[in-house]
């Protein structure tokens, strides 16, 4: 059994603001509260940036960490990535690949042991409109 990780990111102005991390936290502590999981605050990586690029420096630290059986616990999809759908997929496929387990609270049918495809292009899609 590998470890649990929890990953939060914000990137804009707007989110700084008004939300902070504390939309995502409770998501989470919440989720393993309901998993009867330990949540450990030496297990979460936070970045402020943008999410349309992999290099994030706590998406990086955590990254390095992770071996194989180990989950990653996000509150959506959006928080994993923004990048372009094809970019998404080969990380999202490559962290399967390596026995990483993605849990996305608010899409819970996107576990990573189900296809990642059209979620991640739904992601996309909606980031697109939003900034259109």
């Amino acid at each position: 059994m590998g470890r649990n990780y929890y990953y939060m990111r914000i990137s804009t102005a707007e989110e700084r603001g008004k939300q902070k991390f504390t939309r995502q936290e409770k998501a989470i502590q919440d989720y393993c509260k309901n998993q009867n999981i330990e949540y450990d605050e030496h297990d979460v990586f936070r970045d402020d940036c943008t999410g349309k690029t992999f290099n994030r420096p706590s998406w990086n630290s955590l990254k390095s960490r992770l071996q194989s059986g180990d989950t990653v616990v996000f509150k959506d999809i959006s928080r994993f990535t923004r990048v372009d759908t094809k970019e998404a997929y080969e990380a999202y496929m490559d962290l399967m690949k390596q026995g990483i387990r993605l849990v996305f609270i608010d899409n819970p049918s996107n576990d990573i042991r189900t296809t990642g495809t059209s979620i991640i292009a739904e992601n996309n899609a909606d980031t697109k409109s939003q900034q259109a």
